[in-house]
């Protein structure tokens, strides 16, 4: 082995997970094939969640590349949900709980706090990102035990991005796994998730 390459393989085994490092994978949309990987049907269905939401009162209307889209704005690749879609016998999605992308699941470390951050736009439809926790049971089921929603406040300035942030930590040292879910409600009309991110914050000093 070379020198080079052992400098190297000290530097990964000696270096921690920094502050900035995303904890998401393909939080911002740019890969996958005719969806992104690691969000929705392109992640693993674990015991006892329901990944991709569709109530059952509503027929199966939500489905990926009929009402939530992977498009481009500009230069960059992102989540689009048309809440202005026809679902009959209802005249748009909106009419219906809304919808729901789900990502893969992650892990955290209890009593860390969390910094949960993301890029929205919207032409009407309001928005929340979620923060699911869960526990593993002895059995082998996930059970929900903590949620954190990051509320997405337009505040009337539509078909622009904004930013949104929250910080939280879990307050139950046995739950530890969570999903992030992108989710859509309210009135017709369209709304962009990117740049979803989430990040273990810095210790204060």
């Amino acid at each position: 082995m070379s020198k080079g390459v052992f400098v190297f393989l000290v530097f990964l085994f000696l270096s921690p997970l920094r502050a900035e490092d995303n904890l998401i994978r393909n939080g911002d949309f740019e890969t996958g094939d005719t969806f992104p990987f690691f969000w929705g049907s392109r992640v693993r269905v674990y015991p006892g969640i329901k990944v991709l939401p569709s109530d059952p009162r509503y027929g199966g209307k939500v489905r990926e590349g009929i009402n939530i889209l992977w498009v481009k704005e500009g230069k960059e690749k992102c989540v689009l949900f048309l809440m202005d879609e026809p679902a009959p016998p209802y005249r748009s999605i909106s009419e219906t709980t809304g919808i729901t992308l789900s990502s893969e699941m992650i892990t955290l470390k209890p009593g860390k706090r969390y910094l949960l951050s993301v890029k929205a736009k919207s032409s009407g439809p309001e928005g929340i990102v979620f923060i699911k926790a869960y526990r593993k049971k002895d059995e082998g089921d996930f059970q929900e035990r903590f949620r954190a929603p990051l509320q997405l406040h337009f505040r009337g300035k539509y078909n622009r991005w904004h930013r949104f942030s929250r910080t939280f930590k879990i307050p139950f040292p046995d739950t530890r796994f969570v999903i992030v879910s992108l989710y859509a409600y309210g009135k017709r009309g369209r709304i962009w998730f990117d740049e979803v991110s989430l990040k273990e914050k810095a210790p204060d000093l």
